[in-house]
């Protein structure tokens, strides 16, 4: 009881302390989403990472490209078109660094009937090629499932192999969570309305949901510059964040009216709400960050770029 009337005498001073977490976090999460990583499938220190390393050391020739640009003209398409089409490919293949094309002698040279395939081959300075096909869709004007194109449209431009795949799919995935979560907040504002029978107590769970959302995704660009995150941080948080914040807030408010209903005061039920829902509220919450770090028992560098994230929710709540 001592924290709530604590918090209660002190009220402006924490809402202060919201205000000023909150706003910089909104442009933070606006703008995280470009240090995500879709990589984090290799292990270091594995075998099958040093038979690799060791054969593309030994054998650099032999290995097979994991990313390609294509070029597919269209039948109206002239040698000049394909020619400055590929030409284009390769001058942004050239601007990242680690980069390079792979000679391919049984290849003719360009021709507006058929594909031209410009195969890359990325250095051990690159991480992991899916960060580096999101940046060559990015380039080349690739959206969704449409490609990029030439100038004049007659020369469609690709990028294939394995990182690209990966690349489409974190792409795909995001845009139908966002879609999904889209949806899902009209519902939880329903059934809060359904549960309280009031605007503004349904309203408390959920706009105290999406606030710790958005200052969570802020500390999310800020670990993203300092070690690698995965891509699929912003659902992760978004998920336990909404979930954990609805479902805590209505632990204590439905504490609080059952308070109310005896006769106390509405400090009196805060307070008793407070050293009862509230205290469980606590426990719960670090339970939800002490089961969530097991994950870090997965030796997989994918996996061990979520567990930060997904107890930032938690603590913001507790």
């Amino acid at each position: 009881m001592r924290l709530s009337r604590n918090l209660r005498r002190f009220r402006w001073l924490v809402f202060t302390g919201w205000f000023l977490a909150l706003v910089p976090a909104i442009y933070l999460a606006m703008t995280q989403s470009g240090n995500l990583t879709g990589g984090g499938f290799e292990v270091a220190g594995s075998q099958s990472l040093l038979v690799h390393d060791v054969l593309d050391a030994q054998y650099p020739d032999q290995e097979a490209p994991s990313l390609a640009l294509v070029a597919t003209p269209r039948p109206d398409a002239s040698f000049q078109d394909i020619n400055d089409a590929v030409a284009r490919l390769r001058s942004i293949a050239g601007e990242f660094p680690g980069v390079s094309e792979v000679p391919n002698p049984t290849q003719r040279p360009p021709q507006p009937d058929r594909p031209y395939v410009v195969s890359l081959r990325l250095d051990a300075r690159n991480a992991g090629t899916s960060d580096i096909a999101k940046k060559l869709r990015q380039k080349i004007g690739v959206k969704g499932d449409k490609p990029g194109q030439t100038a004049d449209g007659r020369v469609r431009l690709y990028v294939i192999g394995q990182g690209a795949l990966s690349a489409a799919a974190a792409a795909n995935t995001k845009h139908d969570i966002a879609d999904a979560e889209r949806w899902n907040l009209p519902i939880i504002l329903i059934v809060l309305l359904a549960v309280f029978g009031s605007l503004a107590a349904a309203a408390i769970p959920l706009a105290l949901g999406i606030c710790t959302v958005v200052v969570t995704m802020g500390l999310v660009y800020l670990l993203s510059m300092h070690t690698t995150m995965s891509v699929f941080v912003t659902s992760t948080v978004s998920m336990f964040g909404i979930a954990l914040a609805v479902d805590y807030s209505l632990f204590i408010l439905m504490r609080f009216r059952e308070e109310l209903r005896t006769g106390r005061r509405p400090q009196e039920a805060v307070d008793a709400a407070m050293a009862t829902s509230g205290l469980a509220v606590v426990l719960s919450g670090m339970t939800v960050i002490a089961s969530l770090t097991g994950i870090y028992l997965i030796n997989t560098p994918r996996c061990g770029r979520w567990p930060p994230v997904r107890s930032s929710p938690s603590r913001s709540r507790c």
